[in-house]
C-alpha cells in the first residue's frame, strides 16, 4: 500500500519535472536567449513607483502642504549671476572653484539639491561632489560626502520667487565676479 503510493507520487513528479523541462525548453526556441552562449531566461520587471516609493509626479497632492515644494531632493537648478550675467558653473563638472562665466546652461551649470529642511540645501554638481566654502571664502565643489561647510540656505525675493540669494555656512551671501565667494555681507536688496 504504502510502496505503492509513494511509487506514484515519485512517478507523478518525475512526469511534471520532464513536462515542465519539456515547456521550458520550447519557450527558449520560441523566444530564444539575446546571448546563445549563456542560455539564460529573460529577466522581467514590475515599477513599484507609487506603492513602495512615493513619488510627486504620481500623486502630487500628498506634497501640497510641503514649504518650498519646488525645491525637493532632486531638484536642478541653474544659477545665474545677475551682476556678471552669466551662469555660475563647477568647471570640469567639479574637482574646482565655482566660477561664473557661461551665457547658457547646460550640464556643469547645473546643481542638484539635497534637502535638509525647507530652507537648507546641499548642492551636488555634474561629477557628484558637493559646494562648499574653502578656507579662504572660495567656493569650490571638491568633497562626495556633504558637511557643515557644504550647507547653505537659500533666501528667496518677496517679490519674486525664482530670485534668490544663497546665504554660505560663515553667514554670509555668495557672490560673483568671475569666480563665486562667501563674503557678501547681509542685504536688503
Amino acid at each position: 500500500g504504502s510502496d505503492m503510493r509513494s511509487s506514484c507520487v515519485c512517478l507523478i513528479l518525475l512526469y511534471c519535472c520532464s513536462w515542465l523541462c519539456c515547456l521550458s525548453q520550447a519557450q527558449m526556441s520560441i523566444n530564444p536567449p539575446l546571448n546563445p552562449v549563456s542560455p539564460r531566461p529573460r529577466i522581467r520587471a514590475v515599477n513599484l513607483g507609487g506603492w513602495l516609493v512615493t513619488e510627486g509626479w504620481i500623486l502630487p497632492s500628498l506634497f501640497d502642504d510641503i514649504p518650498n515644494k519646488d525645491l525637493l531632493d532632486g531638484t536642478q537648478l541653474q544659477f545665474k549671476s545677475v551682476t556678471q550675467n552669466a551662469y555660475v558653473a563647477a568647471e570640469q563638472g567639479g574637482g574646482a572653484a565655482l566660477i561664473a562665466n557661461w551665457a547658457s546652461a547646460s550640464g556643469w551649470e547645473t546643481f542638484k539639491l539635497w534637502r535638509i529642511d525647507q530652507t537648507t540645501f546641499n548642492f551636488k554638481v555634474f561629477g557628484n561632489q558637493f559646494v562648499g566654502v574653502g578656507s579662504t571664502g572660495v567656493v569650490v565643489a571638491m568633497v562626495t560626502t556633504p558637511g557643515p561647510s557644504e550647507t547653505f540656505k537659500l533666501v528667496r525675493n518677496d517679490n519674486n520667487q525664482n530670485r534668490m540669494r544663497i546665504r554660505a555656512p560663515n553667514g554670509l551671501f555668495l557672490q560673483v565676479t568671475l569666480s563665486c565667494s562667501a563674503d557678501f555681507g547681509d542685504s536688503t536688496s
